[in-house]
């Protein structure tokens, strides 16, 4: 098994901790899950147990290979945010030898602590070691903010007075952002009511000059 090219994936990916996981998943998969029946353009999976005594739930996995998208009925990575056996069981039927990197979420990475610990700033945390995949400069973005709070707590917490001043530039800050959100969405409503359909355009009934009719 340390000649797989998905386990080396991941062993330099996830922390010790997760890759243990993984591993599992990754060795249940191959060795205790059976692919029943598969549609014939290979986009859906029907997977189960091979020992039926001690579950015989049968679970949907769906493959597009055009976006690169494997789901399972089960929606344990959409929980957990890690591949589960299941879905491991169909990328090995597949010949799949490389996790996508979509579902190699930032949080689980073995720099994920260090990301969020370090002092750098937002452009810099912004860089992580694994390729970058949608959604991962928010949660950079969140960890610098969180980080950033706390150290102002923790100045804050032995002195009434600034704890209140804390607490009032929160409350400013936070109407503040409520009404930048308020603007920026009446103006897509807004930008939304200006593109409703319009009226035809006039046309002038054959034999009709342009003059205007006189008065009779």
């Amino acid at each position: 098994m340390k000649s797989s090219p998905l386990l080396k994936q991941a062993a330099k990916f996830y922390s010790r901790k997760l890759y243990s996981f993984f591993e599992e998943e990754f060795l249940h998969g191959l060795g205790g899950l059976n692919i029943e029946h598969s549609s014939s353009d290979l986009s859906r999976f029907y997977v189960k147990n091979i020992d039926n005594s001690t579950d015989s739930h049968n679970w949907i996995v769906n493959f597009n290979s055009l976006e690169g998208i494997i789901q399972c009925s089960c929606a344990k990575f959409e929980m957990m945010g890690i591949l589960y056996s299941h879905c491991m069981r169909v990328m090995r039927q597949l010949d799949i030898v490389n996790i996508p990197v979509k579902y190699l979420l930032p949080r689980w990475s073995a720099n994920a602590r260090k990301d969020l610990y370090s002092g750098g700033n937002i452009s810099c945390l912004g860089i992580n070691a694994c390729q970058p995949i949608e959604g991962s400069n928010n949660l950079m973005f969140i960890n610098y903010i969180c980080r950033f709070a706390y150290k102002i707590s923790t100045e804050a917490q032995d002195n009434e007075k600034v704890k209140m001043c804390v607490i009032d530039g929160l409350s400013t800050l936070a109407a503040k952002v409520h009404s930048i959100k308020i603007d920026r969405k009446n103006k897509l409503i807004s930008r939304a009511g200006n593109d409703s359909i319009k009226d035809p355009k006039k046309c002038r009934p054959n034999g009709v000059l342009n003059a205007r009719l006189k008065d009779h």
